[in-house]
């Protein structure tokens, strides 16, 4: 794994960063992964803040991304001006390895938007609905939600797809490690066949 490599051996971050160093993750990674790095990490002096992040290359270009951060509450503090520069919301979530944890609980939510959006709009088009008509449903009944609104104006890239597919894989590792069951796989699967708008 390229973070893995990056972070770990003798050309790594971990043992070159000096004493006091922060690093900061905004990979989309397993939980494992995060707090074996933080350990790692923590041993050789160094901090490291976990802040996956939300918005996509739109959302940085557009300076309107959400950091989900997580570490030790003076480096998240150190590293907030650095994030600043593409944020729109950088919200602290706690202990390190919090961010990929809300990370992935974001993700999880949005996969399951993502396919109801494209079910519902593929039903309502069928049914002969306007998409004027289906946004305006969406936008105003119970079902309304961000992306439910923007689905019949933004297609979802095959990049996209692939994302949400990897971050649902990690989704669904973490409920199985927890003993509990979640639908990833039909959220898998349906990512991967997402009508486009």
């Amino acid at each position: 794994m390229q973070l893995k490599q990056v972070m770990l051996g003798k050309s790594g971050l971990v043992a070159n960063m000096p004493e006091g160093g922060i690093i900061i993750i905004n990979s989309t990674v397993s939980l494992q992964l995060i707090e074996e790095l933080h350990t790692l990490s923590n041993q050789s002096g160094i901090d490291l803040v976990d802040a996956p992040l939300t918005g996509g290359p739109e959302g940085a270009a557009e300076k309107r991304l959400v950091y989900f951060a997580g570490g030790n509450p003076a480096a998240v503090d150190a590293v907030i001006p650095l994030l600043q520069v593409s944020a729109a919301k950088i919200i602290q979530v706690g202990e390190s390895g919090n961010g990929i944890r809300a990370k992935l609980t974001h993700q999880l939510i949005l996969g399951g938007n993502l396919m109801a959006a494209s079910d519902g709009w593929l039903l309502g088009r069928r049914l002969g609905l306007s998409d004027k008509i289906i946004k305006s449903v969406v936008t105003h009944g119970a079902a309304k939600s961000r992306v439910a609104e923007q689905f019949g104006e933004r297609e979802l890239s095959a990049h996209g797809r692939s994302m949400i597919n990897k971050d649902l894989q990690l989704c669904a590792a973490l409920a199985e490690a927890l003993g509990i069951e979640i639908g990833c796989d039909r959220l898998r699967e349906g990512a991967q066949s997402i009508n486009s708008p």
